[in-house]
C-alpha cells in the first residue's frame, strides 16, 4: 500500500514486467495479479492497482485528489468482481500493489467489499525514515511544477524549509507508521506488516526481500535471483540550486 517514495514504483513495476513476459510465472507460486481488462481504468502499465485505489477515493475526483470519476470506475466494478471470484473459487492468492492505498480519503467499505469473497486480507507498507521521505517527496512535487509554473514566475517556488512548514501535517498521515494504524484496527484486514527498506542496501534488495522472504514465491524469488527487475524506477534528484537560478533569474540578476 504504498506509502510513495518507497520504491513502490519499482516494485509496481516489476510486477507487471514479470506478469507481461511470462504469465504463469506467479501462478507457478499460486499468486494471481489482476492484468489490466481485469482491473481496468485510468491507469496501465505498472499503475493497474491505482484503479482500485482510486475508486475507493471518497468521491472519487475532487478534494481526495482521485484520477478517476464514477462513470471511469464503472467499467471497474464490473470487471473485477469477477476476477476475485474466479481467483477464490481457484484457490488462488491475490497481489494488488499500489501506492495510492496510503491515501486518508480511501472509503474502507468500498474497499471491503472489492476485495470480496476473500477474508483474510494480509497488507505491507513500506517504512523509509522521515529525514530522508520528506525530501524526496519535495523533490517529486517540485519537478512536476518547475517547467510550467515555477520558472515562470506564476508561483512562489518554495524551499524545503517552507514547505515542509506547510504540508508536514498531511504528509505525516502518509507516512509508513500512520498507515500501520490506520490499517491495522480494520475489521477485514489480518495482519499488517512494515517492511523496513533501510535493512537492505539497494531498492533491489527490497524487492527480493518481499517475494522470497515475505510472500515466499519461490518461482518468482528464482526469476530475481536469475538477475529479473524492475524496468522502471521514480528516483528524485536535488532541486535547490534549480529553485535557486529560478529566483534569481526572476529577480533580474542573470544574464544570458
Amino acid at each position: 500500500i504504498g506509502p510513495h517514495k518507497t520504491g513502490t514504483t519499482a516494485l509496481q513495476a516489476f510486477i507487471y514486467d514479470t506478469l507481461h513476459a511470462n504469465e504463469t510465472l506467479f501462478l507457478e507460486d499460486n499468486i494471481r495479479v489482476p492484468k489490466y481488462e481485469e482491473l481496468p481504468g485510468t491507469f496501465a502499465k505498472e499503475g493497474v492497482g491505482l484503479n482500485l485505489a482510486h475508486c475507493c477515493i471518497i468521491g472519487y475526483k475532487g478534494e481526495g485528489g482521485g484520477q478517476m470519476n464514477c462513470p471511469m470506475c464503472s467499467r471497474m466494478r464490473d470487471e473485477f468482481p469477477l476476477f476475485m471470484i474466479d481467483a477464490w473459487q481457484k484457490g488462488q492468492d491475490v497481489l494488488i500493489a499500489a501506492e495510492d492505498f496510503d491515501r486518508k480519503e480511501i472509503d474502507f467499505e468500498r474497499l471491503e467489499y472489492f476485495l470480496r469473497p476473500y477474508s483474510r486480507i494480509k497488507v505491507y507498507a513500506t517504512y523509509r525514515r522521515l529525514h530522508e521521505w520528506l525530501p524526496s517527496w519535495y523533490n517529486q512535487i517540485v519537478a512536476h511544477y518547475t517547467t510550467s509554473i515555477y520558472s515562470q514566475g506564476r508561483e512562489h517556488y518554495p524551499s524545503f524549509v517552507e514547505w515542509f512548514g506547510a504540508e508536514w501535517e498531511r504528509f505525516r498521515d502518509n507516512h509508513a507508521i500512520s498507515l500501520l494504524k490506520r490499517y491495522e484496527d480494520l475489521p477485514f484486514v489480518e495482519s499488517v506488516d512494515i517492511v523496513n527498506m533501510h535493512s537492505f542496501e539497494t531498492l533491489r534488495g527490497t524487492i527480493e526481500n518481499f517475494f522470497c522472504a515475505e510472500l515466499k514465491a519461490r518461482a518468482v524469488c528464482q526469476a530475481l535471483m536469475d538477475g529479473a527487475g524492475p524496468s522502471k524506477t521514480n528516483q528524485g534528484k536535488d532541486h535547490e540550486l534549480e529553485r535557486v537560478v529560478i529566483a534569481a533569474a526572476l529577480a533580474g540578476k542573470l544574464k544570458t
